[in-house]
């Protein structure tokens, strides 16, 4: 690897996005209840933050914010990582004996505490510390770094039907650590030491190990392939990291493909006294347990250096720390218009200020859309603070439901539904009103429904004749909400009030939830798209009722997605 340090040229005409970026009205927040904490992770759609306190070299705490109810302590010594949907975070936590062991703390953490993962089979603590994980699948697979019966650090994979299993390396005699995995649960990303203490990335696909690689002349053949990964898109197909040594000595950040391997993304050095300021990193963990979101692995030289940190779900938007450590370090984003450009230059052509005197050190998290970007920052005190940004537009959107499904039952004797067979499709849509009112903070709002975008509809063909038979019915007046819950304590769902339709005297049941909490990361509905078939439910009703007499539909899908043509969003047949 390389053991020198050579200057970087410092860009010029970076940033060309200003005169052409549309208007918006982004917001940037300082989440001031979580000073000198550094944000670890983030939900898909941007309402869970999650990140650590560390304090004289060591994890001191945690903390999680959520959109509407502000930060909160979390019982984690150390938290960096989480699903999709922020449930649960994963960090480690005190065992029984007071060492810290691998964990995973759930929304209701507060009433039932952290559940352990615990230590790796047959292992002792080396200086009180077992494990600890640093990221979660959607489908309950955890990773991270654990030590062995030999007393080596060795990167693992935890499932609660498999246990704690040790992840295969290329050198398994020398460290490892998982530093993440996908949501889909098939990519994990870490790295595996080279004799000499440098930490070489590794991308296990379905649980093989593929090395990185890097062609040019401080590359593999100078002992120095690509560094460790930092970060995956949620279906796992692009990764991202740090460590990609180019010609002038400078490690760059990359981005993989399995298709184009490792390409390198650029580096900048902003300027002393502007951009960059001085920044505490001894403050943070050393060793194989240094957290993997600073800009300066620990134990090694601080060279001209770019760290990808996180990655959006498209792959296209990615947000980290540039420059030269400790002094000159500042936060960047990249994209395939743009390249690497100076996030607080990008935040400014999006219509955000930011405080005076504050440094966006490192873009640390991002949403799957990529329009909401945390991270770790310096106030004009020099205090550590963590910020969150969002790009969003700030227009109001109505959110449109959707619910697909089939006739399963019917003895309906009237009405437009009478007749119609088992099989026929039924589709219910419906606008809901831009603002939901909230009834539990960050948990649970109410969405107030346009009667004029009301439609339940049915359809079949005719086996026989190939006829075509459609069904339409309508929503009767006066008021419906659909009742959105999450995290309750873990159960997210929606719920429709029971709708008088049309028809005099029928009636509509919807609801469906799921007791996991991995619907949804947050109460608010915009600006998110959510689809999920019925294998995400574990209870649903999809039914019109007329006495006794009832259709029953089984669910298939349902989906919430924002109306971005906007045909609602000024009023609609009285403002209906």
């Amino acid at each position: 690897m390389p053991h020198f340090l050579r200057r970087a040229r410092s860009g010029a005409g970076l940033l060309l996005i200003a005169c052409t970026a549309p208007a918006w009205a982004g917001s940037f927040m300082t989440l001031d209840d979580a000073h000198d904490g550094y944000v670890g992770a983030m939900s898909r759609d941007g309402h869970v933050v999650n990140g650590s306190y560390v304090a004289f070299g060591s994890y001191a705490g945690s903390f999680v914010w959520r959109q509407g109810e502000g930060v909160s302590a979390s019982p984690l010594v150390a938290a960096g990582g989480m699903n999709s949907w922020g449930q649960p975070s994963v960090g480690s936590a005190p065992d029984a004996g007071g060492n810290q062991v691998a964990a995973m703390a759930y929304s209701d953490v507060g009433s039932t505490g952290p559940v352990l993962i615990g230590a790796f089979p047959g292992s002792a603590p080396v200086d009180s510390f077992y494990s600890q994980a640093y990221g979660m699948s959607d489908d309950g697979i955890a990773v991270g770094l654990a030590y062995d019966p030999s007393g080596n650090p060795i990167a693992f994979r935890w499932s609660a039907a498999d246990g704690m299993t040790r992840l295969a390396v290329e050198r398994p005699e020398t460290f490892s650590r998982a530093n993440g995995i996908s949501a889909s649960g098939h990519v994990i990303f870490g790295w595996n030491d080279r004799d000499d203490g440098y930490r070489t990335g590794v991308i296990w696909i379905d649980g093989v190990p593929l090395a990185l690689h890097n062609p040019g002349p401080y590359g593999d053949a100078f002992g120095s392939p690509p560094g460790e990964p930092l970060a995956a898109t949620r279906d796992g197909s692009v990764v991202v990291g740090q460590g990609y040594w180019d010609d002038l000595m400078q490690s760059q950040a990359w981005r993989w493909t399995l298709a184009d391997g490792v390409q390198p993304i650029g580096v900048l050095v902003p300027p002393a006294g502007n951009h960059g300021r001085p920044f505490a990193h001894s403050q943070f963990p050393a060793g194989e347990r240094a957290a993997a979101q600073h800009a300066a692995p620990s134990g090694f030289f601080t060279p001209t250096a770019s760290y990808a940190v996180a990655v959006s779900d498209d792959g296209n938007t990615i947000v980290g720390n540039t420059g030269i450590a400790p002094n000159q370090v500042d936060a960047f984003i990249w994209t395939p218009q743009t390249g690497m450009v100076w996030l607080s230059d990008y935040a400014a052509a999006h219509g955000i200020t930011l405080p005076p005197g504050f440094l966006l050190y490192s873009g640390s998290a991002i949403s799957g859309d990529g329009l909401t970007i945390a991270g770790t920052g310096v106030d004009a005190s020099n205090t550590v603070m963590p910020w969150l940004m969002d790009l969003h537009d700030a227009a109001p959107h109505d959110t449109i439901v959707t619910a697909q499904g089939s006739i399963a039952s019917n003895n309906l004797s009237g009405g437009p539904f009478s007749g119609f067979p088992v099989g026929a499709s039924v589709t219910l849509r419906f606008h809901l009103k831009p603002a939901g009112t909230s009834v539990t903070p960050a948990h649970r709002s109410d969405y107030t429904l346009r009667p004029a975008s009301f439609a339940l509809d049915a359809h079949y063909v005719d086996p026989n004749d190939y006829s075509h038979h459609d069904a339409h019915e309508t929503l009767a007046p006066g008021g419906t909400l659909l009742h959105v819950t999450n995290d309750a304590p873990h159960a997210d769902g929606v719920a429709l009030d029971t709708s008088a339709l049309g028809t005099a005297g029928y009636t509509l049941d919807f609801a469906a939830a799921d007791s996991s909490g991995t619907l949804f990361d947050s109460d608010l509905l915009a600006p998110g798209s959510y689809g999920f078939d019925a294998s995400r439910f574990d209870s649903n009703t999809f039914r019109v009722s007329h006495g006794a007499e009832q259709l029953g539909v089984t669910l298939e899908f349902v989906t919430l997605a924002p109306d971005l043509d906007g045909i609602f969003t000024d009023g609609f047949d009285d403002g209906n």
